[in-house]
């Protein structure tokens, strides 16, 4: 209890936090902080592409098949996996055909979820602005954003101050925006995001994919995908014989009063790690605030809490919760909210912590790395 009253002191607004996650246009997401906001996931898997995992060691990590059409043609927004030149075509979620002239050299995205993807894929000079958010705590790529002098907002005139050859749109952004940037002659691509693109198995391997291939950068997202997969699979393997022993522990996300149910990311990373998400179970539709009687109805067996917001603290002292399982037996894990709500391959590290946190067992002597 200590610990979580230290951490309260620093902790940052959950509804904030979720909506840039989200995406980085404030105007878009005027209407959205009432509550925390997830996207909707997909009723059916989105198709993977085939993918090499990375060898033991990366410094002898063979080239990946980056002009292998078979390794392309499950991404269905390229016109022709074939084409690895330039100019090359996308069809975007509106289904417009765009055409990109070459590879792009000035490049912004419109969510954070995008730029922690993009930065994993090209260098930082190719990125031309950043949104302030990239910058904050919730952010994967900090470090990498404080390189990018120009920030940029939902304003398209600061987009446009960037002078990109290449915008990438969140499905989020108003059309107003994305006319108002093509009017003025730049290239821009609208992507479905977030957990729309969440596939069971493989997480958002094919939101890098598709990405890499607009950046011109397909070995590089074949090795990030390969990267996501093997992580995913060492996860896995463990699950499969300590699920044998054990049932699934009842998990229970608690971020400042809300919790996360179906049709988040949140639920993928439960369900990943191993765990079933209590909320979801009791009928949970994306985010929902709920107070201590809501949580007493859940039964959880644990309780992940964002490292970054305040408000679990509080429910823990509330006297119902004195002798509940997660309190009495300390299952209480909190988790950096960077790797469990933006929307990136970044989620597997979420995946990883809280694998090792339901599982200590399984997973003792297990390490998990960083993503480079």
């Amino acid at each position: 209890m200590r610990a979580l009253r230290t951490l309260g002191a620093l902790l940052l607004p959950v509804v904030a936090l979720l909506a840039f996650a989200c995406s980085s246009d404030p105007a878009t997401n005027a209407t959205q902080q009432a509550a925390p906001r997830q996207e909707a996931v997909t009723a059916q898997p989105a198709l993977v592409a085939e993918v090499v995992p990375p060898s033991a060691s990366e410094a002898t990590a063979p080239a990946m098949p980056s002009r292998d059409p078979a390794a392309w043609a499950a991404i269905p927004a390229i016109v022709d996996p074939a084409n690895f030149g330039w100019p090359r075509a996308v069809k975007d979620i509106s289904g417009t055909v765009v055409e990109i002239k070459e590879k792009p050299q000035r490049i912004v995205t419109l969510s954070l979820g995008f730029e922690e993807i993009t930065l994993a894929l090209v260098p930082v000079e190719r990125v031309a602005g950043i949104t302030p958010y990239a910058s904050e705590v919730y952010s994967n790529v900090a470090d990498l954003a404080d390189q990018v002098p120009t920030k940029i907002s939902g304003d398209p005139e600061t987009v446009l101050a960037a002078h990109p050859d290449l915008v990438i749109a969140y499905h989020f952004t108003e059309p107003e925006v994305i006319k108002h940037l093509r009017d003025a002659g730049v290239t821009v691509v609208q992507v479905e995001g977030g957990e729309t693109t969440l596939d069971p198995q493989s997480g958002y391997v094919n939101q890098v994919l598709l990405l890499s291939y607009l950046y011109g950068e397909e070995e590089s997202g074949l090795l990030l995908a390969a990267r996501i997969k093997a992580r995913l699979d060492k996860v896995h393997q463990v699950l499969r014989t300590a699920l044998k022993d054990h049932p699934a522990p009842r998990v229970l996300y608690y971020g400042g009063g809300w919790s996360p149910g179906i049709d988040t990311n949140v639920d993928w990373i439960i369900r990943t790690a191993g765990g079933v998400n209590a909320a979801a179970d009791t009928g949970i539709s994306g985010w929902k605030e709920v107070g201590v009687e809501s949580v007493l109805q859940m039964h959880p067996d644990f309780l992940v809490y964002s490292a970054d917001y305040p408000g679990t603290e509080d429910l823990l002292a509330n006297p119902a919760m004195a002798d509940t399982p997660i309190v009495r037996d300390g299952r209480i894990v909190g988790i950096p909210d960077r790797y469990m709500t933006t929307l990136s391959h970044w989620n597997v590290r979420g995946v990883e912590e809280l694998a090792k946190a339901l599982w200590p067992d399984s997973f003792a002597g297990v390490d998990f790395e960083s993503f480079p």
